[in-house]
C-alpha cells in the first residue's frame, strides 16, 4: 500500500467530495483528483498550520499519492459520484463527477475557503502539467522515490515559495 491505509477520514471524504463537486477541468482525473487533495493538505499547513486530512503522501511515480484518497472515493462512488472508467495505453483512465444536486458535506468554513481556492487556482490545469507542478515542489523534490513526504519545511516556512503554493 501507498501512503497511510486506514478508513478515510470524514475530513478527508468530505475534501474529495467538495474538490469533485467543483468539476475542475474538462476532466478529473485519478491522479489530478490526488493532486488536488494533496494541495489542499499542503495549504492547509501553510495557512493553518495543520493538514486537514490527516492523510500520509508517499512520492510515487507521479508525485504524492496516498491510498486513503482513492479508498474515500472508491467510498463515495455509485452513493454520491460517478466514476467513468476506460481504457488508456498505460492502464485506466478514471473520470469523477459529482451525481447529487445537493452540494457535498459541509466543511469549517476555514477549509471550505482553502479547497475552493485550491480548485480556482489549479483546478483547470491539464492533469500532466499538474503533475510536473507539483514535482518541482520543495518538499516533494527533497523525497527520495517511495519516500515519505515531510511538511516540515512547509510548515516551518522553510524553501516555501509563495508561487508554489
Amino acid at each position: 500500500m501507498k501512503g497511510s491505509s486506514v478508513q478515510p477520514s470524514r475530513s478527508l471524504t468530505a475534501v474529495v467530495e467538495r474538490i469533485v463537486w467543483h468539476e475542475p477541468g474538462p476532466v478529473l482525473t485519478r491522479t489530478k483528483l490526488v493532486k488536488l487533495v494533496y494541495l489542499v493538505d499542503r495549504q492547509s499547513v501553510v495557512e493553518c498550520n495543520r493538514q486537514f486530512t490527516g492523510v500520509e503522501y508517499v512520492n510515487y511515480f507521479q508525485g504524492p499519492y496516498a491510498d486513503p484518497i482513492i479508498e474515500a472515493v472508491e467510498e463515495l462512488h455509485d452513493e454520491r459520484l460517478r466514476i467513468t472508467s476506460t481504457k488508456a495505453s498505460m492502464g485506466r483512465f478514471f473520470d469523477h463527477h459529482w451525481t447529487e444536486d445537493e452540494p457535498p458535506t459541509a466543511l469549517p468554513s476555514e477549509e471550505r475557503e482553502i479547497v475552493d481556492s485550491v480548485v480556482a487556482e489549479f483546478g483547470e490545469m491539464d492533469t500532466a502539467d499538474l503533475v510536473e507542478w507539483v514535482q518541482d515542489l520543495p518538499e516533494v523534490k527533497s523525497t527520495q522515490k517511495y519516500g515519505t513526504i515531510r511538511f516540515d519545511a512547509v510548515r516551518n516556512g522553510e524553501e516555501v515559495n509563495e508561487e508554489a503554493i
